[in-house]
């Protein structure tokens, strides 16, 4: 080849350029696959944060739901979901008048299960409240047992809790009596229960 020729010893030049064109284009095409890989890597790692984050915005959830839930037992036969949707939702209004504006009802759901059931409420400062009726209300003569579901974690309150919770006002330090379940949407009559009266 001649002095100052870009071609490969031992070759002519049309033949060393053709090889370095190949040789250019098999790095390209390296180029290529190198940044086709790094954004399949990229996509696979953002795949698994996705779900990650699905999964705990479940479990958040499902955390959430429990706080928001209570456990009622102790339920005599007969009791329908009516009926305790009424003596909490009364209960509540009672301690959280503003629980009885239109949409910010305090009782989400009652699923009745036999002798026992589950109440779901709004918020979980309103479950907090219910749970103080625990040994406090009888419905139908059995005394009502309300406590927290298996799956309740305790969680730190993050300020902005509603007022009168710990307590609920104007509720009889006696047991109230709950005889025969009461009407939807009627507040039912409340009074001391007496020791082997049903």
């Amino acid at each position: 080849p001649p002095s100052g020729s870009s071609g490969l010893p031992g070759m002519d030049p049309a033949t060393a350029q053709m090889v370095m064109r190949q040789q250019m284009l098999l790095q390209q095409q390296l180029m290529m696959a190198q940044q086709q890989a790094a954004v399949l890597q990229a996509q696979q790692v953002m795949s698994k944060a996705t779900k990650a984050q699905t999964g705990n915005a479940r479990l958040q959830e499902k955390q959430l739901k429990a706080q928001r839930e209570l456990f009622v037992g102790n339920l005599a036969p007969g009791v329908g979901e009516q009926s305790l949707y009424q003596v909490f939702h009364s209960a509540l209004i009672a301690a959280f008048p503003q629980a009885g504006q239109p949409g910010h009802e305090p009782v989400l759901k009652v699923a009745l299960n036999g002798r026992f059931a589950f109440v779901e409420f709004r918020v979980p400062e309103y479950a907090t409240a219910a749970l103080q009726l625990s040994g406090q209300i009888a419905l139908m003569g059995n005394t009502l047992k309300i406590a927290r579901p298996a799956s309740y974690v305790e969680m730190p309150m993050m300020g902005g809790g509603l007022a009168g919770v710990g307590g609920m006002p104007g509720q009889p330090a006696a047991v109230a009596a709950y005889p025969t379940p009461p009407a939807f949407g009627a507040v039912p009559g409340a009074g001391p229960a007496s020791a082997g009266h049903s």
